[in-house]
């Protein structure tokens, strides 16, 4: 057998077990990515997770006090110039809110953020003042109230991980960053490529539950002023 004739099929041995390393990386990245949230199943009542289409898990489940809630995950690498993020999307429902208006706001806005509720909402109100870049915008928001209701929405985005926070008259959503993706992938392949267990993950979504619960006890003194937008 000829020299070529070796080297080529070493070449073609060489590609196949690459291939298969591949896959087998990837298949062990998805089991990676598929358990991301199992580590705070236990703070909630009546786990579920599924998978999405990317991989990635939601758990949806209720909280002590009943409430029900769903934590996703949401890749997002639309944003020139920048890391891939990873984000973390906490949603508390409450049937029981007597809130007859909505009222975001959102940190480092780009306009890119496919999963934002505040891009949503129609009524443009002045942020406090203060250095951080920040869109407060709500809906039926009363003229009185809109100035207060900003500065208790925007008080903590001191937190740098915090990107959204939002009420609405079905409950409120907490957006925070959870990691960047990696910078070889992004830069050479051009790929969102996270960590398959991203540090500091169970302390976002405690931090997530912490910012829900200072928003509520920052709105419940405002509560009176909405009941007559029912």
């Amino acid at each position: 057998m000829s020299t070529g004739i070796i080297a080529l099929l070493i070449a073609i041995l060489g590609a196949a077990l690459l291939a298969l390393k591949g896959r087998r990386d990837h298949r062990d990245a998805m089991v990676s990515r598929a358990g991301l949230l199992d580590p705070v199943r236990q703070l909630f009542e009546a786990p579920q997770i599924a998978i999405g289409p990317d991989g990635f898990p939601a758990l949806s489940g209720h909280l002590a006090d009943g409430r029900r809630m769903r934590l996703a995950l949401i890749a997002d690498s639309l944003v020139p110039r920048r890391l891939p993020q990873l984000w973390l999307d906490l949603t508390i429902l409450d049937s029981g809110s007597r809130r007859g208006y909505s009222i975001g706001a959102l940190a480092r806005p780009t306009g890119a953020e496919f999963y934002s509720l505040v891009h949503e909402l129609p009524q443009v109100l002045a942020p406090p003042p203060g250095e951080l870049p920040l869109i407060v915008r709500g809906r039926s928001v009363p003229p009185l109230m809109s100035r207060e209701a900003a500065a208790a929405l925007t008080a903590p985005f001191a937190d740098p991980e915090l990107k959204e926070a939002a009420l609405t008259p079905r409950g409120l959503r907490i957006v925070r960053r959870v990691c960047e993706g990696d910078r070889g992938a992004h830069v050479i392949l051009r790929q969102a490529r996270f960590a398959t267990n991203p540090g500091g993950l169970v302390e976002a979504v405690e931090s997530a539950l912490a910012d829900a619960a200072a928003l509520e006890r920052a709105f419940a003194p405002l509560a009176p002023a909405a009941r007559v937008l029912a």
